[in-house]
């Protein structure tokens, strides 16, 4: 009889476990599947120009800004002076390993000039003077193997030859080092299978890795939001700032304003897209590093 109501207590216990086990909760990704983290460590890739300036006028840069769109192949730095180098108020680098998208409906301007030799390369050069703003540009065209490249100076003044002597100078003085780029937006979070599509001065973007999605409005991108006042949406709390939450359909968008915007496509898009919670967007927006900071 002693043994019997053992055996009884030990089976009621055994059952009392499994009732515990199946009444806790999990996060499900289907119907009846654990949905795993959603986000993983972002990690740090280095984003670099495949050349390195030697020469730029001797003046205090006021503003670098930088835009490296790895998907189209187009790594650009833009070095602003305001006018403080001989007049000199901008030199752009561009260089880009896939062919430039041409309009066939706009009117294809010739050189203003023969060739100009860059380390035995013929670069094509186009000088335009704005005699209404009393400014001039200048760019040379150039290909070296699968590379093309590009130096365009901006300057004060209509005298010619101002602004094309400062861009043969720069082309002159690239040498073949690559230069790594500034990221002064950072994920510190991303989707599983995301891969780095663009980087820069105003935004940072990640797109899925699978289907046809490396391009920015696929992906998950942030922004400085540092002249951006208020927003429309849910109130949340990232990093103890006030920010506003709005979902619909096809995207989320999550503007701490002050600091960051941080924007999604959602499933219904393309279901290669993740499919973030509220909670995940707040996450990946506490994530983000700026180098202003916040």
């Amino acid at each position: 009889m002693h043994r019997r109501r053992t055996r009884q207590r030990w089976a009621a216990a055994a059952l009392a476990v499994i009732a515990a086990a199946v009444a806790v909760p999990v996060l499900a990704g289907g119907d009846d599947e654990p949905r795993r983290d959603a986000l993983v460590a972002a990690g740090d890739t280095d984003v670099t120009l495949q050349v390195t300036p030697t020469w730029l006028p001797e003046a205090v840069v006021t503003r670098t800004y930088v835009d490296a769109n790895l998907a189209e192949g187009v790594w650009v730095v833009d070095y602003d002076f305001g006018g403080g180098a001989g007049g000199v108020l901008a030199v752009e680098l561009r260089t880009s390993t896939k062919p430039p998208v041409i309009d066939p409906s706009s009117a294809v301007v010739p050189p203003t000039g023969p060739p100009v030799d860059v380390h035995g390369h013929g670069a094509a050069e186009y000088e335009r003077v704005n005699a209404q703003q009393g400014e001039q540009s200048c760019q040379l065209l150039w290909q070296d193997g699968p590379l093309r490249l590009s130096v365009l100076a901006r300057a004060k003044g209509v005298t010619p030859g101002v602004a094309c002597g400062t861009a043969r100078q720069v082309a002159l003085g690239l040498v073949d080092r690559p230069m790594k780029l500034d990221r002064p937006i950072r994920f510190g979070l991303m989707p599983r299978d995301y891969v780095l599509v663009q980087a820069g001065t105003n935004i940072e973007a990640w797109c899925p890795r699978a289907g046809d999605n490396q391009h920015t409005p696929r992906c998950v991108q942030a922004r400085d939001a540092a002249n951006t006042p208020t927003a429309d949406g849910r109130r949340v709390t990232v990093r103890g700032q006030i920010g506003w939450l709005s979902r619909t359909e096809t995207e989320v968008i999550l503007v701490v304003p002050g600091y960051v915007e941080v924007r999604t496509p959602t499933p219904a898009v393309d279901p290669a897209i993740a499919a973030l919670t509220d909670d995940d967007l707040i996450r990946l927006a506490e994530s983000v590093s700026l180098a202003r900071g916040w």
